[in-house]
């Protein structure tokens, strides 16, 4: 078995880590070993095929950023200073989490109370997390603060 990130290096269909590695264990005689994303990973590749399926992507190399991230890396101060919260809102603490994977909590919560109580909630802002290929859940994280940000 064979447990790595989803990489294109990695996942290559011809020349990939994971297909080198296959190929050279049949080529010794042993079974196949079968692959298995990486559950982050995997769960990343998902979010990235839904964004892509509900935001329109007309990018380029080298910018290969959704425009509204774009719209919010450039305006994230002063989106913020406009926001206006209409309620307040509970939010477990959540220990020991990373600071991305903690942020995306507490805004999926704030979209779930948004959506029960149609009102926005207050919501603790924080530094805009880094942009990497294989890190979609700084674009989930991106698209939820757009949902309370950038009206359209």
């Amino acid at each position: 078995m064979i447990i790595c990130d989803t990489t294109s290096v990695n996942t290559g269909r011809s020349n990939g880590v994971v297909v080198r590695i296959q190929r050279a264990m049949v080529g010794k005689g042993l079974e196949m070993p079968q692959y298995i994303g990486c559950q982050h990973h995997i769960l990343d590749r998902i979010l990235k095929h839904v964004l892509d399926f509900y935001v329109s992507k007309t990018t380029t190399k080298p910018n290969l950023n959704y425009k509204f991230i774009d719209e919010l890396l450039e305006n994230y101060e002063e989106l913020q200073s406009e926001y206006k919260a209409e309620t307040e809102m509970d939010v477990d603490e959540k220990p020991g989490w990373r600071d991305d994977f903690k942020f995306l909590y507490e805004l999926c919560k704030a979209f779930q109370h948004c959506k029960k109580h149609a009102a926005f909630p207050v919501i603790e802002w924080r530094k805009l997390p880094s942009l990497h290929s294989a890190r979609w859940n700084s674009r989930a994280i991106y698209t939820l603060i757009a949902y309370f940000l950038l009206p359209s």
